[in-house]
């Protein structure tokens, strides 16, 4: 591959799919000496808290790996930043995301790949226990994300349905009211018509 396009040479596209807003993010940064990384986000959730702290952890993570000139470096970096937050040691079900490095420092390739990657790349089938637990999370938290949204979804539906109740309960206590108005205006009028050939009765209690 040429030099320049390897640089120059880049593109994203994002399909929305059937969620209400689009949680998944890309970013690109490049450092001063040339170095260039790319980053790819999968927001867990589907709200604009989600969105907007996804994207801007993309360029977090974008500058980092640029910085460091290194995909895993800037990956641990950005990590060790996230969970040093006290907030996220305290149950408070902020956003996460799983996320892709790619880092492309100019002036060369290099021609040494990683053993440990090499076997990886050879063995595709064997399971890797570390992927397949994050799998797993990121499964789970998009499984409990879709359970909170439907019981959100059927609250919402319960207290529409309470609220209509109300209404209409309310509306034929009105109507009844308004009856109750003229039959009392009706009695009204015979009682000054008869004037006082009616008696009044005795009330007791």
């Amino acid at each position: 591959m040429r030099e320049d396009l390897a640089v120059t040479s880049y593109a994203t596209a994002q399909r929305p799919g059937d969620g209400a807003f689009q949680c998944d993010a890309t970013a690109v940064c490049t450092a001063p000496d040339g170095t260039r990384a790319y980053a790819l986000l999968d927001g867990v959730g589907d709200t604009l808290a989600v969105r907007s702290w996804t994207r801007a952890a993309a360029r977090r993570l974008a500058r980092a790996a640029a910085e460091h000139a290194d995909a895993e470096a800037g990956l641990r970096a950005e990590y060790g930043h996230y969970t040093a937050d006290p907030a996220r040691t305290a149950g408070h079900g902020l956003p996460c995301a799983a996320g892709v490095v790619a880092v492309h420092v100019p002036g060369g390739i290099h021609l040494d790949p990683d053993p440990d990657i090499t076997g990886l790349l050879k063995t595709p089938d064997v399971p890797r226990p570390q992927t397949d637990s994050l799998t797993a999370d990121i499964a789970r938290l998009k499984k409990a994300d879709r359970t909170l949204r439907s019981r959100h979804a059927a609250e919402q539906r319960e207290a529409r349905a309470t609220t209509a109740a109300y209404a209409n309960h309310i509306q034929a206590l009105t109507l009844r009211n308004a009856e109750l108005e003229v039959e009392n205006a009706a009695l009204r009028e015979a009682l000054h018509q008869f004037g006082g050939n009616v008696a009044s009765l005795p009330v007791t209690f």
